[in-house]
């Protein structure tokens, strides 16, 4: 073998390995940390494999689901939570961190639910996963007596954990994988 043809062979390989390693890098998924707020502790724990079973029938979801990301105050008076919760919120440092809400709207059952289970980031791409819960029928007639109930989670997310910042596309999936809700958010230092 000619010197020549080896040495084009050790840039080809050489080529080769690093445009492996950029194609890897550029499909690269990063978990994001985040806590979750409980109200056993009534403060944010690290988020645990809390699981619920998916009982939503296709396209059934609530009118009034909701999905925001919680930048700053502003965007914190926006939303429907309760007290205790909304005192808990306004002590965010948004500076660091900021909130990630998920609600089902008012409905007249506690036996809908919704809870964030995983948040990945691929480029400028978030996806969420939640998952969701319903009563075994769903109960579409609304009582014409007692309370409403507001299923919500909120979760705290450090800026510092976005890989990427700027104009990102969130995406909210269901269990099964479902898209249910997507939006472009700033996500800046």
């Amino acid at each position: 073998m000619k010197k020549s043809h080896l040495i084009l062979l050790i840039v080809t390989l050489i080529i080769t390995v690093f445009s492996a390693y950029s194609l890897a890098e550029i499909n690269q998924i990063y978990k994001i940390a985040f806590e979750c707020f409980t109200y056993d502790y009534n403060r944010y724990l690290a988020a645990d494999n809390y699981k619920m079973s998916d009982k939503w029938w296709e396209n059934q979801y609530p009118k009034e689901i909701n999905f925001s990301i919680v930048r700053n105050q502003r965007e914190l008076e926006s939303i429907s939570l309760d007290i205790e919760l909304k005192k808990k919120a306004k002590r965010t440092d948004f500076e660091k961190d900021m909130l990630l809400y998920c609600s089902l709207g008012f409905l007249n059952s506690y036996d809908y639910r919704i809870k964030v289970m995983d948040i990945a980031q691929r480029e400028n791409t978030v996806e969420v996963r939640v998952s969701t819960n319903s009563p075994e029928k769903l109960q579409t007639e609304k009582k014409h007596f007692g309370s409403y109930y507001l299923p919500v989670d909120l979760v705290k997310i450090k800026r510092e954990s976005f890989v990427k910042k700027g104009k990102l596309l969130f995406i909210f999936k269901d269990q099964t994988g479902k898209q249910i809700f997507r939006k472009h958010y700033e996500i800046e230092n």
